[in-house]
């Protein structure tokens, strides 16, 4: 039988497991569509707005994700929000002739 601590602990390990998912992408310079990233924030809301996690516990894990993961600062404007940052390669551009 779950009870909610179990619930609450096996939601938090799958925001820890999607958030990483994007992260390695990023490690390994792929792109995230951006519908991705959006419905993560949206899972991470929907979790805080039923009391499973805090918006505090959210953005600690976001940025325990990526200091585990990337070795790029965390971005500071990702520090007061639930948000998962857009870290993907600078699309080739050639000049026209």
């Amino acid at each position: 039988m779950m009870t909610a601590l179990n619930d609450r602990a096996a939601f938090i390990a799958d925001i820890e497991t999607r958030v990483s998912a994007v992260f390695k992408a990023y490690q390994d310079n792929s792109s995230v569509a951006p519908a991705t990233l959006f419905r993560l924030e949206g899972f991470i809301e929907a979790g805080c707005a039923l009391g499973l996690l805090s918006e505090d516990q959210a953005k600690r894990l976001i940025q325990s994700v990526w200091e585990n993961t990337l070795t790029e600062p965390f971005p500071e404007s990702a520090r007061h929000r639930i948000m998962i940052p857009v870290m993907m390669r600078r699309a080739p551009v050639y000049p026209s002739s």
